[in-house]
């Protein structure tokens, strides 16, 4: 077992908490809406020594301070870059999972100082705003529903019930277990990310993304047909498809995802 470093970084909007293990090429993992470091333990463990990897907690989850407003995609990647520089890491590769995936278009775009590549995990896709937001026109009144309530433990076999398309292919107690803490930590706020991402312009942005970029998709994830549309809007592209895997392919196929990872950043 790899001795996983913690830390804290203070930003313009609090501390923020990270996990790191490795030294070298910088790569930022970035999770999901809800979600914290802990979902890269894994990635973590099978990713090489000469790649200084560190997952972030974003502010209002894990154990980082929560924002005092509500935050855009572009807040997000601005405290990233602010995390970045404050370590002095120079230029990163950043790994954004799902809504983390715009984050990182958005690092990319806004912050090509900070920027050397970018990873969009089990990112969705919509060919333009109006699609986009036809597909999101629920995620309000789910998030508004949340706020102020007090998340509840859900068993494993619930989650698979409710919304199998968001789990991994082989979910278990540890990965329901995670999911829970997470949404204790971050608490009312636990629906920012997703909000901001649904506000976010992803096929508007992609074009003026001249880093190289790879998305890195579950075989059996819900947006892997639009795979080659999506590439079409980027000038510098990779895809990589993880088989057996869907929206959590670092949990269940963390060799292979660390195998893609080291294949992109060369």
């Amino acid at each position: 077992m790899k001795d996983i470093e913690r830390g804290l970084v203070k930003t313009s909007v609090g501390y923020v908490h990270y996990r790191a293990t490795g030294s070298g090429r910088p790569l930022v993992l970035m999770h999901v809406n809800g979600g914290s470091s802990s979902s890269y333990l894994e990635l973590l463990e099978a990713l090489p020594d000469n790649i200084r990897a560190i997952a972030v907690d974003y502010p209002g989850c894990g154990m980082s301070d929560h924002f005092s407003f509500e935050p855009s995609i572009h807040d997000y990647a601005s405290v990233m870059a602010e995390f970045v520089q404050s370590l002095g890491l120079g230029k990163a590769t950043f790994l954004g999972q799902a809504g983390a995936g715009y984050v990182a278009t958005e690092l990319a775009v806004a912050f090509p100082e900070v920027t050397e590549r970018i990873i969009m995990m089990s990112c969705p896709w919509y060919p333009d705003k109006a699609a986009q937001e036809a597909a999101h026109s629920g995620l309000a009144a789910v998030a508004s529903s949340m706020e102020g309530a007090v998340p509840l433990p859900v068993s494993m076999e619930e989650r698979l019930r409710r919304d199998p398309e968001h789990c991994p292919m082989a979910p278990s107690q540890l990965w329901a277990d995670r999911k829970n803490v997470d949404a204790v930590l971050a608490g009312k706020d636990r629906s920012q990310l997703l909000r901001a991402f649904a506000a976010y312009d992803l096929a508007g942005n992609l074009p003026k993304v001249a880093v190289p970029a790879m998305n890195l998709w579950g075989e059996h994830f819900r947006y892997t047909k639009f795979k080659d549309e999506f590439a079409a809007r980027v000038k510098d592209h990779r895809t990589t498809i993880i088989e057996g895997a869907r929206i959590d392919p670092q949990f269940d196929h963390p060799q292979e995802v660390a195998q893609a990872i080291v294949s992109f950043m060369g």
